[in-house]
């Protein structure tokens, strides 16, 4: 029996990690009640979060290899959440 091969989407994979690290970053500012003096620190913590979880699949996993890609994807999930949040947050 032949097997049919699946078509591949590239991007899916990005797409994942920038809403998981999006949806991270605005449980981080919800905890915080979207005050204003946490958003920033709690956004750079999420993105050391995301660079060090990366650096630990490539060196310390085996059969898992951390990507710049899916950092850079990882970072920009967590900063358009801290955008749309900083923008709304009152004074």
């Amino acid at each position: 029996m032949e097997k049919v091969p699946l078509p591949s989407v590239v991007g899916w994979d990005k797409l994942g990690h920038f809403f998981m690290y999006f949806l991270l970053e605005l449980l981080f500012l919800y905890a915080l009640n979207f005050k204003k003096k946490g958003v920033f620190t709690w956004s750079l913590l999420a993105i050391v979060f995301s660079g060090i979880t990366e650096l630990i699949q490539h060196f310390f996993i085996v059969n898992r290899y951390g990507e710049w890609a899916d950092f850079v994807a990882n970072a920009i999930g967590i900063i358009i959440a801290y955008l749309i949040v900083r923008r709304n947050i009152k004074n």
